[in-house]
């Protein structure tokens, strides 16, 4: 599978891509920006007063301040000449880290200034335009001779091929709709057929290039909402329901109180920050927030391994790749238990796929990946156990394979790596909610150093592979298939 499948034959309509508005001339993406920053404050105003249509300013808001703060810190880092498809994945990532970053602090203010209380609209929607025009007055200070025009062909967006894309997500939502009401199932079935179906096709029929992206997300998208709409209540299964009280605990008390812990979502702010704040600027209830507005966001995720597929197996395979994760039974049920996982899966797949991408400027693509990797950090802390020792591992093997010979600077560097990978964990959940997080961690890796809690293998192996003790069939199979793997 190549990437050369062909555009469309038909009339290209060109527009200016938005969707790459970090590259336009400053005056033009000021422009952009502050409009849309004014629609968004009018609707949210009007909305007030029932002046605005149903879902009109909860799908204009969650999509700018999902979108456009991301954007414009492109614009400050000098990220351009991105494509499309990766300015999109980092623009959502860098929007929601800043969120919770920018929440996180006026929450500080809060508990240590004697600030406003934190969590109310009026406070919320300022603290989010300040932030907006600090970003865009750095960007013109940095960024403003930027002259790059990027145009987009909208023709693709507007054929027979997109619209049937474009009804996929929908007829996912009349499916859980139908199963909700009347328990019908019947279209749910369906729904999974043309899916399939879909995917086969993409990848016997040539279509337009710009319509790959568009399939995986509504693919996603669709898988997803006819799991997460199936009841008017969150999935039961994971830890939705602790990520619930936790993030209304925080609407309800006006703040996040850092010190409390009654479970260990209440740790970290892609719950405890994230979700209020989209409630707050969305205006939507927080179980709609759990189930439309994480699962949209866990559609990207497929989404960026189409991006670091494309241009390794091209479009086709890149397809197929996405398809992969889509179609694992995880992506559409556990996943959905576990919010604050959705957000750092976001965030890595943003850090993995900027750094496989080569930049003009690497100093400031490794401030934009240290940046989304704190926002991992204060999002799940299972994720950073296991992402932190393979990055220190893999920083040392790179260093060490670097050189001939191993001097001062290396070993500095080593440390360095070490230290950097370290501290920002450490420092977060040793203060954060009474340090519970860190010490479970702690208690979990020395029992995996003392091998407390694992099978005896004087004892308990031996009986289990000799079918002496009562076991589960699957147990006995994943034993073996290690041990296999292990000697063979």
């Amino acid at each position: 599978m190549d990437g050369s499948d062909e555009d469309g034959d038909g009339k290209a309509i060109l527009v200016p891509n938005f969707l790459q508005a970090n590259d336009w001339k400053f005056s033009r993406f000021a422009a952009f920006v502050l409009t849309l920053q004014t629609i968004v404050l009018l609707l949210i105003f009007l909305d007030g007063y029932g002046l605005v249509p149903l879902y009109l300013r909860e799908l204009i808001t969650f999509l700018f301040y999902s979108y456009v703060p991301g954007l414009v810190l492109l614009r400050v880092l000098r990220m351009h000449r991105l494509g499309a498809v990766l300015t999109t994945i980092l623009s959502v990532a860098a929007s929601v880290a800043i969120m919770m970053f920018v929440g996180f602090a006026i929450n500080i203010i809060y508990l240590e200034l004697n600030g406003p209380l934190p969590f109310m609209l009026t406070i919320m929607a300022i603290s989010q335009v300040i932030t907006l025009f600090l970003l865009l007055g750095l960007a013109f200070v940095i960024d403003r001779h930027c002259t790059h025009e990027p145009m987009l062909d909208v023709s693709p967006f507007l054929s027979a091929p997109a619209f049937a894309l474009y009804s996929l997500p929908l007829v996912a939502v009349l499916a859980t709709y139908l199963l909700n009401g009347w328990n019908i199932a019947w279209l749910q079935i369906i729904l999974l057929l043309i899916i399939a179906a879909v995917v086969m096709a993409m990848l016997i029929v040539r279509l337009p290039s710009s319509l790959y992206p568009v399939a995986v997300v509504c693919i996603a998208l669709a898988v997803l909402f006819h799991t997460s709409l199936v009841s008017r209540f969150v999935v039961e299964w994971a830890d939705i329901s602790f990520e619930y009280w936790s993030a209304n605990r925080t609407l309800l008390n006006g703040f996040w109180p850092m010190t409390a812990m009654d479970h260990r979502s209440d740790s970290v702010l892609s719950v405890t920050i994230l979700a209020p704040m989209y409630v707050l600027l969305t205006g939507l209830d927080l179980n709609v927030v759990f189930k439309i507005i994480y699962p949209s966001l866990l559609a990207l995720i497929p989404l960026g391994v189409f991006c670091m597929a494309r241009d390794r197996l091209g479009m086709r395979g890149a397809l197929l790749s996405a398809f992969i994760i889509v179609s694992g039974t995880v992506f559409f049920t556990e996943f959905l238990g576990l919010a604050r996982q959705i957000i750092a899966e976001l965030l890595l797949v943003a850090v993995v796929a900027l750094l496989l991408h080569k930049s003009e400027f690497p100093v400031n693509r490794t401030i934009l990946a240290w940046f989304l990797a704190i926002g991992i950090v204060v999002s799940h802390y299972g994720l950073v156990a296991v992402i932190i020792p393979v990055a220190i591992v893999s920083s040392v093997l790179y260093i060490l394979l670097g050189r001939r010979s191993i001097t001062r600077g290396v070993v500095a560097k080593i440390i360095g790596s070490a230290v950097i990978f370290l501290a920002p964990p450490i420092l977060w959940y040793g203060n954060v909610s009474g340090s519970t997080v860190l010490a479970s961690m702690m208690k979990h890796l020395n029992q995996l150093i003392d091998g407390k809690g694992s099978l005896g293998l004087a004892k308990d192996l031996v009986r289990t592979l000799l079918f002496q003790e009562n076991f589960f069939i699957h147990t006995w199979l994943e034993i073996t298939s290690a041990l296999v793997f292990v000697f063979c």
